[in-house]
């Protein structure tokens, strides 16, 4: 199995605006200054003990933002991203000990407070995501062993860890982005292929003979896993969707660890494709698929369908969902791919679910990087490559027009992002 970059909807691809640009910004009416002070998280204390030579830590003081301190939309202006780390920037981690990560094609950076204290060159290893300790790990370009490394010393995991080779596909197409932690402290990382938890000192891979869930029977056919944790809990979920020359053809339904071991999900059928999951700390689980969302109740333990609308357009005739935010209100804001005889890699459009209503929130558009977060009062903002929109329940709302290459949520509910406007890449923050 392999994954499908189609469902991939995490954004991955914010040096100094110089006073020239912030006039011609002010000319255009595209925002309001704003003067500030710039801040980042407070440094937090390392513990990990050494099984490698570790890198030699720098403390680099963090220029200061221009004068006056600009914003766009809900986000401040917080450091120029070039004085922090060279390379192309791909990767933005907000692991819950308050250190804030990023990685470039060129190397890796820890920042707290208003120093860089540590940065990592000649890196090409595929950072996979943060912990709530405050390390990063990484996956080796050969697939064959995972490490962590909490910005001074590496602990690396092979064979002897029970890390399972990954197969030579291209980096990005071999591991989910992310790192999910239950309440037992224990790590979970979905592959392509499996889903492996780290239980402190060894990993586990499920695969899926042994989550249960059927493997294609034909060579022309594909699968993609979607997963979640339950927020608070040991409970996982795992879901399945078969692929064939672009199009979902059905799938092998849903199953969840109960702390345990893995069983079926409760679905009325075990055909159903999943493509997309997502949880609350309540235990509600939202589920999505060819046409459809599954919402299941941790009050009653049942499950309920919810159809998407029909569509209008004659040459796209069925939709699959790509992803499945929830705000802490349980309203869901569903991306769907609109699919006819060319697949469904062309159109897609975000809707609002809301007591089994579906409301459009936008016009059918190109299918793109695109992301939804929450900010620390509960709002929903739309991240595309080129803007941030305000979602409201009948409505995405246009915020600020800006570069975007990647964002992320914090664990206080700030909102961050590397991006901004022009050639060079900037780090915004919420208030």
């Amino acid at each position: 199995m392999r994954g499908n970059a189609q469902l991939s909807q995490r954004i991955q691809r914010p040096g100094q605006l110089i006073a020239g640009m912030f006039l011609m910004i002010l000319l255009a009416g595209c925002i309001t200054p704003t003067v500030i002070a710039p801040t980042l998280p407070p440094a937090p204390t390392a513990t990990t003990t050494p099984t490698a030579a570790p890198p030699k830590a720098t403390r680099t003081p963090i220029p200061p933002s221009p004068t006056p301190v600009l914003q766009l939309g809900p986000f401040r202006l917080v450091a120029s991203a070039e004085t922090l780390l060279p390379g192309l920037l791909n990767g933005l981690y907000l692991p819950a000990d308050g250190a804030l990560w990023l990685s470039s094609d060129r190397g890796v950076a820890r920042i707290f407070a208003n120093e860089r204290q540590v940065y990592l060159t000649r890196f090409w290893d595929q950072v996979v995501g943060a912990d709530d300790t405050g390390q990063i790990w990484v996956i080796s370009a050969s697939g064959g062993q995972i490490s962590s490394w909490d910005g001074f010393n590496w602990l690396h995991y092979g064979a002897e860890e029970g890390w399972l080779p990954l197969a030579e596909h291209p980096l990005r197409d071999r591991v989910q982005p992310g790192l999910f932690t239950d309440s037992n402290g224990r790590l979970w990382l979905l592959t392509a292929w499996d889903v492996r938890r780290f239980d402190g000192k060894r990993w586990v891979v499920s695969t899926p003979s042994t989550t249960g869930l059927p493997l294609p029977w034909r060579k022309s056919v594909t699968t993609t896993l979607a997963f979640t944790v339950v927020p608070g809990t040991d409970t996982a979920w795992l879901g399945g969707c078969n692929w064939e020359n672009g199009k979902p053809i059905g799938g092998g339904g849903l199953r969840y660890f109960n702390g345990r071991y893995w069983e079926d999900g409760g679905l009325p059928d075990d055909n159903i494709c999943i493509s997309a999951l997502t949880a609350n700390a309540g235990g509600d689980v939202w589920a999505g698929g060819i046409g459809e969302v599954w919402q299941y109740s941790a009050q009653s333990e049942t499950w309920q369908q919810q159809a998407a609308p029909a569509l209008d357009d004659t040459q796209m005739t069925w939709s699959v969902v790509l992803d499945l935010p929830v705000a802490a209100n349980g309203t869901v804001w569903p991306r769907l791919a609109l699919c006819g005889e060319a697949g469904c890699d062309l159109l897609a459009q975000r809707y609002r679910l809301a007591d089994g209503q579906w409301t459009a929130l936008t016009e059918i558009s190109p299918v793109e990087d695109e992301h939804v977060l929450f900010d620390a009062d509960g709002a929903a903002w739309r991240l595309t490559r080129q803007a941030v929109y305000a979602l409201e329940p009948g409505a995405s709302n246009p915020a600020a027009e800006m570069k975007i290459v990647t964002a992320a949520a914090g664990p206080d509910g700030r909102l961050w992002l590397v991006g901004g406007i022009g050639d060079g890449n900037s780090i915004w923050a919420t208030p």
